[in-house]
């Protein structure tokens, strides 16, 4: 509604957005004869009653939830046969629902195959400081220091149409590997394009590279005293001058720098140096290691490092050991740790033997599964070993004592003063290194000393620095004895069941807690909490078997009320996001039941989604990092503060970001083939699994024959129990695109849980052709 009124003399134009109220209340006024600014003030005490005036309506998303800042996007594209990169390559990122033509949203590559391009990524905005104005004067306010500037990523993946002369082209999803906040832009993946007669299809993949270190030398490798020796390494490389540095570290020459040396090969880069033995009074042996460092091309896994052994020799007679160790050394980086054990012992069995070679014979057979060898040369290392480096050596040889089964001699050599009843917890974890604490808890706990391991709980608990790993777990693993022992002493004590039941939850011993958490419920003085915990446990175990469980312990109805803080006052909304999240994935299954529908409940309840989705990312944006500026005394303050804010604090909230946009879009255009895939994608990284197979069904076209559409397929197929589909998927989409690294990684898991074991190694080989090292797949553990 458009009125002039008169203000003070100057007709101004005002437009406000009224309700049915303000209307009836100029009507009135009007009626009473007030007319003019009188008027105007009637209109704004009835909106004061109804709430905030604004120019505009409160409609369209959440501040906070949406970019709106236009940034800088990173890329680069290679070819997937040579590796080489993509010259004059065009790339599009979807803006708005659109693959513009021209652009700040197009780019074209450069000689080394990167891109350069803008999106909305987030939000960059800044205001004026007056406090920060005030503090100082006029060279502050010149220089910029009374501006605070915000700083938000939001974006974690784009969809981006690459095309190419000669190849195929790419359209899809493109993680973000680098948020930079300061700089305000992000950086994508590597985009891989294969040539047009090529086998597969053009992809994506943040552990694609195309540099390594293919092969470090010294030579000699045993030289003699003030010899010149050689640095060299050799590099796979197809950019002919690749922006690298490569840095040599070691215990006699300190920190080198190699340098470029020309060579006609193809595909190889040389880097070399020279430097100088030493004379040392005996014969000596270090570790060099070379390292890629600085790089702007993707590194290919395990390429980045290499090392190799330099060793001077005094005495003839020593040789033939250097020899040997030089053996040793080479069987152990080849992770041949069975003949590099033998060799070790044979090292060590000379008189010539240092310490260094008595801990890598501790380190070869612990690897090769030989404790007792591994136990008895830390024994040695211990007496070897210089003051300075002794804590560290009794750590390793109370570990290894350990894991050889003999905890009761770790007690008997490290555990007097620890061990000693009436010993102050403060006293023992100024005694010894938290590592050397767990390993004497964790021998008390198996010996059956219950107190001895609580007492060292007790001293790790008053350390201030971050535990270890084996000093976490130690702790979860006296509170289920001490549990276990007060429950069994009290079977019809609810609360100690359920004390016990909830440490088994939180060492993930769904099975075990599932039967207390049921035991603790059917007692007459159970709490209603304890039925909900019964059935997390059996939700875990059922996700730990198939992917998804029907049975959840939330209704929609009790996740509502969870988003709602009622304790006396006036109801409010909680500030918990894992409450919002919960309720945005009830209502994603039951809105996705039929997800094109834009009236009736499934809209209403599309639009109850976002509101949760909204408050779930804005409740979860990780930590910001403040840069309070240059503060120069008398000047003030000569440089902005500013604030950066990049990712979120859980990885269920950058998937909440993505499933919000996603729905946006749908919002818009229900048939959205990349909104769909989107949120279909992200609810299988979410374990949703049933809600991703309904809205993966239809609207995909061509699609479906996708590499990524079926690999996600497969995906979802295992998630669900159907084993045998899926592994017919991922073999599907290993033939499409032998370069897909994570179906290869995916089908070498399966492969091996279902007892394979040749064609997942297989598997994993085809990965280390085009992706370099990779860890073999544990049986049982979820990766």
């Amino acid at each position: 509604m458009d009125r002039n009124y008169p203000i003070l003399g100057p007709v101004v134009n005002v437009r406000f957005h009224v309700s049915g109220l303000a209307e009836r209340a100029l009507a009135l006024a009007r009626a009473e004869g007030i007319t003019g600014p009188r008027s105007l003030w009637t209109i704004l005490i009835a909106m004061a009653a109804l709430g905030p005036v604004c120019a505009n309506p409160p409609s369209g998303p959440r501040p906070g939830t949406v970019p709106t800042s236009w940034g800088r996007v990173n890329g680069s594209v290679y070819d997937a046969s040579t590796g080489a990169p993509i010259v004059d390559a065009r790339v599009v990122c979807r803006q708005d629902r659109v693959f513009a033509e021209t652009g700040k949203t197009t780019a074209t590559t450069d000689a080394r195959g990167a891109y350069r391009l803008a999106a909305m990524i987030g939000r960059a905005s800044e205001n004026f400081d007056l406090g920060r104005a005030l503090s100082g004067g006029i060279a502050g306010l010149i220089a910029g220091g009374a501006t605070n500037k915000t700083r938000r990523i939001d974006v974690v993946q784009q969809i981006l149409r690459v095309t190419a002369t000669g190849y195929k082209t790419f359209e899809g999803l493109v993680p973000c590997v680098l948020l930079d906040p300061n700089g305000f832009s992000v950086t994508h993946a590597p985009i891989i394009l294969v040539p047009e007669r090529g086998v597969g299809s053009s992809f994506t993949d943040p552990d694609w590279g195309i540099a390594a270190l293919t092969d470090v030398a010294i030579q000699p490798s045993i030289a003699e005293p003030g010899q010149v020796v050689e640095l060299a390494v050799a590099i796979r490389c197809p950019i002919a001058d690749p922006p690298l540095d490569v840095v040599a570290r070691s215990e006699w020459w300190g920190s080198r720098r190699l340098k470029r040396v020309p060579t006609a090969e193809s595909g190889l880069v040389r880097y070399s140096g020279t430097v100088r033995a030493p004379k040392p009074g005996s014969s000596g042996v270090t570790i060099v290691t070379f390292r890629l460092e600085k790089s702007d091309v993707p590194l290919i896994a395990g390429g980045a490092e290499a090392s190799a052994m330099a060793q001077v020799v005094v005495d003839p007679s020593d040789r033939q050991t250097a020899r040997a160790r030089a053996g040793a050394y080479a069987a152990m980086t080849s992770c041949n740790y069975v003949e590099a054990t033998a060799l070790w012992q044979s090292v060590c069995s000379s008189g010539a033997a240092e310490l260094r070679d008595w801990i890598a014979l501790a380190q070869c057979s612990a690897s090769s599964g030989a404790y007792g060898v591994s136990a008895d040369a830390w024994a040695r290392a211990v007496d070897l070993a210089p003051k300075k480096l002794r804590p560290s050596a009794t750590t390793r040889h109370a570990e290894a004592l350990l894991q050889a089964g003999n905890p009761s001699a770790a007690l008997a050599r490290y555990g007097s003063t620890v061990m000693s009843p009436g010993a102050d917890p403060d006293k023992i974890a100024r005694a010894e290194p938290p590592e050397m604490l767990a390993a004497l808890g964790w021998s008390a706990l198996i010996t059956g000393d219950l107190p001895g391991a609580i007492r060292v709980r007790d001293a790790l608990d008053a350390l201030p620095q971050r535990l270890p790993e084996t000093a976490n777990a130690l702790r979860a693993a006296v509170r289920v004895e001490e549990t276990r022992i007060a429950a069994e002493g009290a079977p019809t004590n609810a609360a100690l069941q359920a004390a016990y039941g909830r440490a088994l939850l939180d060492t993930q011993r769904w099975e075990e807690a599932q039967v207390v958490m049921q035991r603790a419920t059917a007692l007459p003085s159970a709490l209603p909490s304890f039925g909900r915990d019964a059935a997390y446990a059996a939700e875990r175990l059922q996700d730990d078997r198939i992917g998804e469980s029907d049975t959840r312990p939330w209704t929609l109805d009790e996740a509502r009320e969870q988003t709602v803080i009622s304790d006396g006052e006036k109801p409010r909304k909680s500030s918990d996001f894992w409450a919002w999240h919960r309720l945005a994935m009830l209502l994603m299954r039951e809105m996705m039941k039929d997800p094109t529908v834009t009236t009736g409940d499934t809209a209403r309840l599309r639009s109850e989604c976002i509101q949760a989705l909204e408050e779930a990312v804005l409740l979860s944006r990780a930590g910001g990092s403040v840069n309070e500026g240059l503060y120069a005394g008398y000047f003030g303050f000569l440089s902005p503060r500013v604030v950066s804010i990049a990712g979120y604090a859980y990885p269920e909230a950058a998937a909440d970001f993505i499933l919000l946009s996603a729905l946006r879009d749908i919002s818009a255009d229900a048939e959205d083939p990349y909104a769909r895939f989107c949120i279909a994608e992200t609810l299988t990284d979410l374990r949703e699994y049933g809600t991703a197979q309904q809205l993966l069904a239809g609207h995909y076209g061509d699609w479906s024959q996708k590499p990524d559409y079926l690999f996600l397929e497969a995906r979802i197929s295992l998630g669900l129990g159907r084993r045998d589909a899926g592994l017919e998927q991922l073999r599907r989409v290993v033939a499409l695109n032998p370069r897909s690294g994570p179906a290869s990684l995916l089908l070498g898991r399966v492969l091996m849980e279902n007892g394979d074991g040749i064609g997942s190694g297989r598997a994993l080989a085809e990965y280390a052709d085009y992706y370099g090292a990779v860890e073999p797949p544990t049986v049982g553990v979820k990766q």
